[in-house]
């Protein structure tokens, strides 16, 4: 690229970022390959993987908005009961206490107790429309913080007999900050002597879900490559690196080493918000809609993504996730951006448009992953020191949107959620986040989890590579001047 870009390889850590010494070590071995192959690095074969798309149960087929969100909940506890009683019964295993089994009941008990149901966390500071018009009889213009948690936030507990509320003791006050609605728990505590109030002792997540045992049959060290928030059309928006990651990965740009990793990338997933919406159009309540935006401006975003994917599609499998700023619906899951808007990149086979969580498995590894509106949102509703923080404990509520549909919009599934976990997949992503990181799990029955946040490639300019055999991942910045 000479003077006007080039590309870096970022140096990680095993928490902040990757393995090094795995990202040295494959070097080393790309140069005793090329070695023993005797063959110039342009006339190599990219290899190959084993690909499986499980995004069914993502896939709105009939759209019918009509309901009420109340049998999402069920199926919710339903389903995620069982474990959250059995982690509980792990838990306190060494000591004898009554399980509760609906709300309703725990009116007739006083002593220690456990019970199983929904969280409900009522947040003062979270925006209330009736709430503003009930008390001035107007609807003011939303003013959006970045945390909403305080310490007058409530706690209670539902399930499909009754509603309790539930107290925390002052020493175990900090865990209010740690909670959102629509988690599955069981807690531990009696009612007070009112019989009015559940004073909680300790609670109990459902926990990580099995991994299943799977044959890793894809070649050794093959890559798998995510970049997310490209954001082609925005203000800042600069094409250099976004096309320096396509001339990389089609085996155009650097060094005969950058050639041959590039040629042991195996898949490429474009994690959402591929294109920038204006965000200076619409109102302040409900923001743009789709009539304020130039219908050229969206034209010629989506046109200059139909040529970068149509690259990238010439050479490597590619999966284009929907994202908040793509042309997709707004509720979770999102569905596949329209073929229809990509003329060129459509015609080929390698082009996989898919939904919004995302779920494939290559070769043998199950990946998961979000355009980040989960994280995102959960994040904003609790304290936490890291947004791995958040990712690693969704594995813990076994829930990919926990707070679909109360604080994020999501379809109203009437006969399931598919949001849960019934499964603990190899790599879990979470792109279009503000920096990079990522974080090796160990579960307690020998799950293995590599957990990585995807930064927005069009403030970071730096996408993510992910070794299907180690599970070792790597950041590559594509820096160039502005």
């Amino acid at each position: 690229p000479g003077e006007c870009g080039r590309m870096e390889q970022g140096t990680t850590t095993e928490e902040g970022g990757g393995d090094e010494v795995g990202w040295q070590r494959f070097l080393a071995s790309l140069e005793v390959e090329c070695a023993a192959e005797g063959v110039a690095t342009d006339k190599q074969k990219r290899l190959a993987c084993e690909y499986l798309q499980n995004d069914k149960r993502f896939t709105v087929a009939k759209k019918d908005y009509n309901r009420q969100f109340a049998p999402l909940y069920y199926h919710r506890l339903h389903r995620l009961r069982p474990w959250a009683e059995k982690a509980a019964q792990v838990k306190w295993k060494k000591e004898s206490l009554l399980s509760v089994e609906h709300i309703i009941e725990l009116k007739n008990t006083v002593e220690d107790c456990l019970v199983t149901g929904t969280l409900c966390k009522d947040m003062l500071l979270l925006p209330n429309l009736l709430r503003d018009y009930s008390t001035e009889r107007a609807i003011n213009s939303i003013t959006w913080k970045t945390a909403y948690t305080s310490d007058e936030d409530t706690l209670s507990l539902e399930d499909d007999t009754g509603r309790v509320k539930l107290t925390l003791p002052p020493e175990k006050k900090a865990m209010l900050h740690s909670l959102v609605t629509g988690i599955i728990v069981t807690v531990r505590g009696k009612m007070n002597e009112d019989l009015n109030v559940f004073e909680m002792h300790d609670i109990c997540f459902p926990g990580m879900a099995l991994q299943p045992d799977v044959t890793i049959s894809c070649p050794t060290d093959s890559l798998v490559a995510i970049i997310s928030g490209i954001q082609i059309g925005h203000p800042s928006y600069n094409p250099l690196p976004s096309q320096m990651f396509a001339d990389f990965v089609t085996g155009l740009l650097g060094t005969p080493q950058s050639q041959a990793i590039a040629r042991h990338i195996v898949h490429v997933i474009v994690a959402g918000s591929s294109i920038h919406y204006p965000e200076d159009h619409g109102n302040a309540l409900f923001g743009p809609t789709a009539k304020d935006v130039p219908m050229q401006v969206i034209r010629q975003n989506l046109e200059e993504l139909d040529a970068f994917l149509t690259q990238l599609c010439s050479s490597v499998p590619v999966d284009v996730m929907s994202g908040e700023h793509d042309p997709s619906n707004f509720s979770l899951p999102q569905q596949p951006i329209n073929s229809c808007v990509l003329s060129q990149a459509k015609r080929l086979s390698t082009l996989r448009l898919v939904t919004n969580p995302h779920e494939c498995s290559i070769g043998g590894r199950i990946v998961v992953g979000t355009s980040g509106q989960t994280v995102d949102n959960v994040e904003r509703l609790i304290h936490c020191e890291s947004r791995l923080d958040v990712l690693q404990q969704t594995l813990q509520w076994r829930h990919l949107a926990p707070t679909a549909p109360d604080t994020l919009g999501c379809y109203p599934f009437d006969n399931d959620d598919p949001f849960i976990m019934d499964q603990v997949p190899h790599i879990y992503f979470c792109a279009n986040q503000p920096e990079f990181a990522t974080r090796l799990v160990r579960g307690d029955d020998g799950q293995v989890v590599r957990l990585v946040l995807v930064p927005e490639f069009a403030s970071s300019r730096t996408a993510v590579l992910i070794n299907l055999t180690t599970l070792d991942v790597h950041p590559l910045t594509f820096a160039c001047a502005d």
